[in-house]
């Protein structure tokens, strides 16, 4: 399943730090970069990262029972920062930024987004 540009759109506006883009939605995973980047990744690469942070989050929520449900993950690696999270029982979003962004302002603009972003996605 692929989904829409307009959707991508919206969120590479929310910050121009934004490289990618992965979505987890009902079963269904998708990904865009961001339009004059290459990726660090081939796809086969970014499809199996994308299922490990969908496997990694499902173990977090292990947890909700005593820690809360997780809101999102950070991570930091030495090219990119990335963040899942979560906008819907069944839908993650995953987005990798320059390393010099702050990950946390544009994690705050996404969950700030959340139901315009689930809007573009056509889902409630």
């Amino acid at each position: 399943m692929k989904f829409s540009l307009d959707f991508y759109n919206f969120i590479f506006k929310i910050s121009s730090q934004i490289r990618f883009i992965g979505i987890y939605h009902h079963d269904h995973l998708d990904g865009q970069m961001k339009w004059g980047l290459e990726s660090y990744m081939t796809k086969e690469e970014t499809k199996k990262s994308l299922q490990n942070a969908l496997r990694r989050w499902n173990e977090r929520k292990e947890l909700s029972s005593k820690l809360g449900s997780p809101v999102y993950t950070m991570t930091v690696y030495k090219l990119v920062k990335r963040a899942t999270i979560e906008l819907s029982d069944k839908t993650l979003i995953l987005i990798s930024t320059d390393i010099d962004a702050d990950i946390e302002q544009i994690v705050k603009k996404l969950l700030g987004n959340k139901e315009k972003i689930l809007e573009k996605l056509e889902i409630r």
